[in-house]
């Protein structure tokens, strides 16, 4: 249970992850996030069928071409998982676990600024 003096202080954590998932999504959506993630699926997909080997330069591209999408789309889901864990344990409102939250919202808003 909150208590007083931890209220305005969860509430400004609650608020920012809220802006940051908000933030997030419209980012996601300005990079037409689902469609590098199926992207990403379908090369992953062609890298596990055996016969793709037989051509080795181009299963080199496909592999390079993999990893640089992975390096965009890993780090966004990562911070999307990471801030909806954050808002289901705030949900929780155990203040004991404050000082968590704020440590974990800054943690994000660096990441995110990253990203």
């Amino acid at each position: 249970m909150l208590k007083n003096g931890t209220i305005k202080i969860y509430a400004t954590a609650k608020k920012k992850i809220g802006e940051l998932e908000k933030e997030i999504e419209q980012a996601k959506k300005a990079l037409k996030f689902s469609d590098l993630e199926q992207k990403l699926a379908e090369l992953d997909d062609q890298l596990n069928q055996p016969e793709i080997w037989n051509n080795p330069d181009y299963a080199q591209e496909l592999t390079k071409q993999a990893a640089s999408l992975r390096q965009t789309v890993e780090p966004w889901q990562t911070l999307t998982v990471q801030v909806g864990d954050m808002v289901e344990l705030m949900e929780l409102g155990d203040d004991d676990l404050l000082p968590e939250f704020q440590a974990q919202v800054a943690a994000i808003e660096k990441s995110f600024d990253r990203a």
